[in-house]
């Protein structure tokens, strides 16, 4: 028997779903945990499918100095 996968994405909006997690010191660094929380803050200009990959990565340089 296999395990049942849980969907990534909400059915709704282009997001990630975040995992629960249990033990809150450790999960939260986690890939599966983190990359959802951070897909999710970027603005939704840089999140469009018909973006070049260059593209994104001009943008999201940008972006990430004016934030940051």
């Amino acid at each position: 028997m296999s395990p049942r996968r849980q969907g990534v994405r909400s059915a709704t909006t282009s997001d990630l779903v975040i995992p629960r997690v249990r033990l809150a010191t450790y999960c939260s660094r986690a890939f599966s945990f983190a990359d959802p929380v951070c897909w999710i803050c970027l603005p939704d200009y840089l999140k469009s499918p018909d973006l070049s990959f260059d593209c994104f990565k001009r943008q999201l340089e940008t972006f990430l100095f004016c934030v940051y």
